[in-house]
């Protein structure tokens, strides 16, 4: 409450609604169509990471308790504790063991840094030339920043053609997934963080000077 108190005590109400006011119905609409796709990735990020604990679910409650975990931890922030306390509330109670709800969460944040590694990297390699303009750093550091995010969704689809096999942490063990299902976690995740920077990036002004492209990698390290 401090940190809203100090972000919009230069502010009015009437230019809070004069701004709102402000916004197209074509620029809401644009934003509602993010949104939309952003939750739809959301629930295949659970449908996949139920696949890799061994467990099927009726869709309805995979989409329930993926909708619910990432509302309440975007909303609330600290996501790994508040989205997967409401994983392990919903998930124990329709039969999944701590094992399997570890696996869950897991590969959930897996899913999430394939696509924000992908969609980084586009970014930067795409548009070095205009954060050069005003960030302190050489456009060839960049876009070789740009390449090392790629590498990391790279490396994992080529993980996944090897076939067998699996990674360790700790009591939690995930096999290699088939080329398919590693498609689908990108796929996902890509829909995920391009429907969630389409929210905000429709609703900037029309003065914005740079595209939605170079909006991606801002979006991600937000």
């Amino acid at each position: 409450f401090a940190a809203l108190h100090a972000e919009i005590s230069q502010l009015s109400v009437a230019k809070i609604v004069a701004e709102m006011q402000s916004v197209r119905v074509g620029q809401l609409g644009l934003a509602i169509v993010g949104a939309m796709i952003s939750f739809a990735a959301l629930i295949g990020h659970d449908v996949l990471a139920l696949r890799y604990a061994g467990k099927n679910l009726a869709l309805r409650r995979a989409a329930f308790a993926s909708f619910s975990a990432y509302a309440i931890s975007n909303s609330l922030g600290f996501g790994f504790v508040t989205g997967s306390a409401v994983r392990f509330r919903l998930y124990g109670a329709w039969g999944l063991n701590a094992e399997q709800i570890a696996i869950v969460g897991a590969a959930t944040g897996s899913t999430i840094i394939l696509g924000a590694t992908t969609l980084a990297g586009v970014g930067l390699l795409t548009e070095a030339a205009f954060f050069d303009s005003f960030l302190p750093v050489p456009e060839i550091a960049l876009r070789g920043l740009g390449v090392l995010c790629l590498f990391v969704p790279v490396a994992f689809l080529a993980w996944s053609l090897r076939g067998g096999g699996a990674i360790t942490f700790g009591a939690v063990t995930i096999k290699r997934p088939p080329p398919g299902r590693a498609l689908a976690q990108l796929g996902v995740s890509l829909a995920d963080w391009a429907g969630g920077a389409l929210v905000i990036y429709a609703l900037l002004p029309e003065s914005t000077a740079f595209g939605y492209v170079a909006f991606l990698p801002i979006f991600v390290i937000a």
